[in-house]
């Protein structure tokens, strides 16, 4: 695949932000549906990108599944654009985030679509938020249960997954597993903080986000609807008194985790209104030291749950290539030693046009 098809595909599902590549910009907005979002006044740059549309997504997400190759072809052509300055991102170890979450929920509404296919003879009471055989699923564009996007993620049976030990913990484990259903097939970049009535559109639009620059307390969101296991009623109506959500903390830096900070990964610290139910964080631990067993972290909210993630390895949904991709992208940044590093040469050239920018002697 060229460059340009790379982000013709990335764009519908994760936005990455293109602010410099105007040719890119420009042979994405003329022949892969792109949306122009700035002319510069001497009209020689064009800035586009993909706005929220679910049917794109779920076009992207159905190529993406028919081939593991596919991914990893993808993350490395993100991972060239952050290392020519293409990409503009804070940390790309958020950027490496959104493409699991993505591969997550790609992967999990294959399971069910195969579950689906699977089943005969449905009750009538099947939930009418899920979709089922008699109603044909929309390939990647359903919901699904929270347990089962969990169990993708971390490659582990509901009842193993570690989500605290206390009495709390346990019945929060319980009601989010029993009753969390989840939809989104995309993700998009807001610049404020939501609130209850946010989450439900997103969950209506399909949809997760990632935070506002400077966003206390989470990287990324996305919509948690608790449907009890007594509600049998199919109806399609959803109310706000039943959503909650899952915040996202990524740590992508060496050395150890700063569990201090664990008190700030609260509704209360990232100033989120209105929801009065249990809520889920995770926390992505891409570089730091990995503990031998997750963290007993102390909970400043007896509504939050966390599940820990540490490392690459131990996210289930990944493929050997694919977390090898990953990890070259979370460690990516514009560097031209990089941009070089398989010609010996010219990192030698570099090296000797700017002594004092890169260190030639290791002792």
């Amino acid at each position: 695949m060229s460059q340009t098809q790379i982000f013709a595909l990335l764009g519908p599902i994760i936005q990455p932000l293109l602010y410099t590549a105007w040719d890119l910009n420009a042979e994405l907005l003329s022949s892969h549906a792109a949306h122009c979002m700035y002319i510069s006044s001497a009209q020689d740059r064009v800035v586009c990108q993909y706005p929220s549309q679910p049917i794109y997504a779920t076009a992207a997400h159905r190529f993406l599944a028919s081939d593991d190759k596919k991914w990893v072809t993808c993350i490395n052509g993100l991972t060239l654009g952050v290392l020519q300055g293409l990409v503009s991102i804070g940390d790309a170890g958020e950027l490496a985030t959104n493409l699991i979450l993505m591969r997550a929920i790609n992967q999990t509404m294959e399971k069910v679509a195969d579950k689906s296919t699977k089943r005969k003879n449905l009750p009538d009471t099947e939930d009418s938020i899920l979709c089922d055989e008699k109603r044909n699923l929309i390939p990647y564009g359903h919901p699904v249960r929270l347990k089962d996007f969990l169990e993708v993620l971390t490659g582990k049976e509901a009842d193993q997954i570690d989500l605290g030990s206390t009495k709390d913990e346990l019945e929060i484990k319980n009601k989010l597993l029993n009753e969390g259903i989840i939809f989104f097939n995309h993700l998009i970049l807001i610049k404020y903080t939501p609130n209850a009535n946010d989450f439900l559109e997103y969950l209506h639009r399909g949809v997760a986000v990632q935070c506002k620059p400077r966003q206390p307390g989470f990287d990324q969101l996305f919509t948690i609807y608790l449907k009890p296991n007594s509600d049998t009623s199919n109806s399609s109506s959803l109310d706000v008194k039943n959503v909650s959500f899952c915040g996202i903390q990524v740590k992508n830096h060496e050395g150890s985790i700063k569990w201090a900070e664990s008190s700030k990964w609260t509704t209360q610290y990232a100033n989120i209104k209105d929801i009065k139910n249990p809520y889920l964080v995770i926390l992505f631990n891409l570089s730091a030291n990995i503990p031998q067993r997750p963290k007993v972290v102390k909970q400043n909210d007896r509504k939050r749950v966390l599940l820990q993630i540490h490392g690459l390895g131990n996210i289930g949904c990944l493929t050997t290539e694919i977390a090898s991709a990953l990890d070259e992208l979370k460690n990516a940044e514009a560097d031209l030693l990089r941009m070089h590093k398989k010609d010996d040469q010219l990192q030698n050239f570099l090296k000797i046009i700017n002594p004092h920018a890169y260190r030639t002697n290791t002792a």
